[in-house]
Formats: structure tokens, C-alpha cells, sequence
């Protein structure tokens, strides 16, 4: 005994033909519905048209439209600095990037001048990028915090509210 209405999509080269099947005892309205959820996985949706009973008695099939999706630009400063955090979890492990911190495994007098070359504020943006950063297991939240410490001299970083978010 099969558990709801069956659906199978069958692949022909050139036409996907969708083929689907039911009980007599099936409510139509879920056989539709189990169409509709395998549809979906073609990127197509049922739309149905009632008639004046609001019963169900035709539908159609279309292109699920998808919104735009925004592509998020990463400054190139961010990308940087979690390729050097890559670089340096790659050659001494997370436990001695853990253990002896950032500032022992990493160079971040450089790194740290880097972005004291950008506007503070440009700066601030980019440390929660990487203080955000989903990469490297999230170590970039302690790298940022480190480097924040490296800057302590430069007191417009400071200003910037994006810092104040920063465990540091």
C-alpha cells in the first residue's frame, strides 16, 4: 500500500514528461500538491484555476521566477587578510594559532599598516568583514580583534561604531 498520491518524472532526452498517478480514494488537491513539490525541483510550479465553485478543475505549469540576488563585493582587503589567516592556520595548526595567538604565528605589523591606509571608517567595515567571516572556522573573529589591538594608536578607528561590535 503506497503512503499518497505517487509521482514520477520521467526524462525523455528531448521533453521531461511529467507523469503522476493516484488512488481513487486520493484527494485530488494533494495529488496536485505532490506534483507541484517534485515540480519545484525543476526550477516549475502548478498554478491552478478554479472554477466558480472553487473547485479545482484545470491548471498550468510555469518557470518559478527566482528574485535577482544581490552579489555581495568583498573588499579586497578582507580577502587578503583571510588568505594570510589561511595561510597561517595551513603552516602552524588551529592549536597553536589558538594557543600562542595571531600576533605570534602572523605578520601583522604589515597587515596592520595595510589598513591604516584606508579611511578609518573603510577600515572599520573591513575589520567586521572578517571579524563576520564564516571562513577558516571563524578564526577571522580573533584575527580582527587582534589586529583592533595592533591599531590602538589611531584613535579615528576608534570613532567608528563598527568597532565597538568587535570583541577585541
Amino acid at each position: 500500500m503506497r503512503n499518497g498520491p505517487a509521482v514520477k518524472i520521467v526524462d525523455d532526452g528531448v521533453t521531461d514528461n511529467f507523469d503522476f498517478s493516484m488512488d481513487w480514494n486520493d484527494n485530488p488537491m494533494d495529488v496536485m500538491e505532490a506534483v507541484n513539490a517534485r515540480l519545484k525541483d525543476f526550477g516549475l510550479e502548478i498554478l491552478n484555476h478554479p472554477n466558480d465553485y472553487g473547485d479545482f478543475y484545470a491548471f498550468s505549469i510555469k518557470k518559478i521566477r527566482k528574485p535577482a540576488v544581490k552579489k555581495l563585493k568583498v573588499h579586497p582587503l578582507t580577502t587578503l587578510t583571510l588568505k594570510e589567516l589561511g595561510v597561517a592556520l595551513k603552516q602552524f595548526g588551529e592549536y597553536t594559532f589558538s594557543d600562542k595567538g595571531a600576533e605570534e604565528v602572523m605578520d601583522l605589523e604589515s597587515l596592520a599598516e595595510k589598513y591604516k591606509a584606508l579611511p578609518a571608517k573603510e577600515a572599520a567595515a573591513v575589520l567586521m568583514e572578517v571579524y563576520k567571516s564564516k571562513e577558516h572556522k571563524g578564526y577571522g573573529h580573533s584575527l580582527a580583534g587582534t589586529l583592533i589591538g595592533e591599531m590602538q594608536d589611531w584613535s579615528e578607528l576608534f570613532d567608528c561604531p563598527e568597532i565597538d561590535k568587535i570583541h577585541w
